[in-house]
């Protein structure tokens, strides 16, 4: 009679068939695991760095359009890359396609708008093109940024002057010398701006101080000894002086300033200098038709002139 194994030893071949399969499914898992990584090394997606080294390499070696090809596909995949945004531009601004290049510094300002390498480009470009408003903003906007820099504002100072933006440039001036006091160069700039805005005596205490750190006989001393002679002893008053008679002025005006200009006179003459509106410091009386002459520390503010009529 045949021994029934069934109930004594069950089948397990159903269990082990299981676990075979089980493995088989994990080495498979794991062979495509390896495999993908192993492709992924092979054949990796190029950097940024990589594709801005290589369209860089084309345009030096003078083909600019295979750069511009390698940017243009590049920048289809990564949308944001902020380095090669601004090489796009750089490549297309020495093209002279200008609203092109600005188009690609504004798409990596877009990405980050604090980065001033990009700032620095554009405004560059905006000068290049004598777009002076926008150049003016722009240089604005990197004094925002780099508050710290005192030669941002040192140039920020010098293109607001450039429009008579004087009020503006006068506060980027303080703002640079704050910055760097021992800048005297930029001290004398203070100082003419003072003068500009009519501020004699601010502009005096500016240009004492250079003199009193200058070295004696250098460029820099007699830049504010000539600085002096033009508060002191010329016929410019500063940007912001409004001449007395305009050329609008009523006859009433006429009059008023005629009577105003006869008492100065006869003040003057009679040496009262005080009421006449010049504090004489030196023996020396004001000269006649100025504001103020060397080595005087108050305004001649009521010298007598030739009357406009």
């Amino acid at each position: 009679m045949p021994i029934q194994r069934t109930a004594l030893f069950p089948d397990r071949r159903p269990w082990l068939l299981q676990a075979i399969g089980l493995a088989s499914l994990l080495f498979l898992i794991l062979h495509l695991g390896r495999s993908l990584a192993s492709e992924t090394t092979v054949s990796p997606h190029p950097s940024e760095i990589q594709i801005a080294r290589e369209a860089k390499t084309a345009w030096e070696q003078g083909t600019p359009d295979r750069a511009l090809a390698i940017l243009d596909q590049a920048l289809e995949d990564h949308p944001q890359a902020l380095a090669l945004h601004q090489l796009r531009g750089d490549l297309l601004a020495t093209s002279r396609h200008t609203e092109e290049a600005l188009a690609s510094y504004e798409a990596a300002l877009t990405a980050d708008p604090t980065a001033l390498g990009v700032r620095w480009a554009k405004w560059s470009l905006l000068i290049r093109s004598w777009q002076t408003e926008q150049a003016l903003e722009e240089l604005q906007q990197i004094a925002k940024i780099d508050q710290q820099n005192p030669i941002i504002h040192v140039r920020l100072a010098r293109e607001l002057r450039k429009v008579d933006r004087l009020e503006e440039a006068f506060e980027s001036y303080k703002k640079a010398v704050a910055l760097a006091p021992d800048m005297l160069g930029w001290r004398l700039a203070l100082a003419r701006a003072k003068f500009d805005l009519l501020d004699y005596e601010g502009a005096d205490r500016e240009i004492q101080s250079v003199l009193e750190r200058a070295t004696p006989g250098s460029p820099l001393e007699l830049s504010a000894k000539n600085l002096l002679t033009v508060i002191y002893g010329s016929t410019d008053r500063g940007r912001r002086f409004m001449p007395v008679m305009s050329p609008d002025a009523s006859e009433q005006q006429l009059r008023d300033w005629a009577l105003i200009r006869a008492d100065a006179w006869r003040l003057y003459e009679a040496g009262r200098f005080k009421e006449h509106g010049c504090e004489q410091v030196h023996t020396d009386p004001c000269s006649r038709g100025t504001v103020r002459k060397p080595g005087f520390r108050t305004v001649c503010r009521r010298v007598p002139v030739r009357p406009p009529f």
